[in-house]
């Protein structure tokens, strides 16, 4: 795989080294990146839930009405990195199908939790 690059400054050896390891597979930053924040994410999946109902309630609100907007009655929806499932949990509710996948294993057993706690299944 050859990526296009051009540019009018010279690459640098670290510029050299990122487009060779990204050619061979995942990029080591890009993995140290994901594996951090995976480790950040596991570490509180109830803190981020409160943050989101407590600290910034409007944010939920505001987002989810913009949402509504556009999502027609019984679409599945994919919650792709929905962390502990604020919209995953509205949405089933409302009678879409859901599928939560998140790189934390801990927010979507959280999720799966307060779905529970509802009498609601998701994916």
């Amino acid at each position: 795989m050859v990526f296009p690059y051009r540019s009018t400054r010279r690459l640098s050896l670290t510029d050299k080294r990122f487009l060779i390891s990204s050619q061979n597979g995942v990029n080591p930053v890009i993995r140290k990146g994901t594996e951090t924040f995976r480790t950040y994410c596991n570490a509180g999946p109830r803190k981020e839930w409160d943050c989101l109902m407590k600290k910034r309630p409007h944010e939920k609100y505001i987002t989810g009405y913009v949402m509504d907007r556009y999502i027609q009655q019984g679409c599945g929806i994919p919650d792709i990195g929905g962390g502990p499932g604020h919209y995953s949990i509205r949405y089933t509710k409302q009678g879409h199908p859901m599928t939560l996948p998140d790189l934390s294993e801990e927010n979507m057993c959280f999720a799966r939790k307060i779905a529970l706690r509802y009498g609601l299944k998701m994916v």
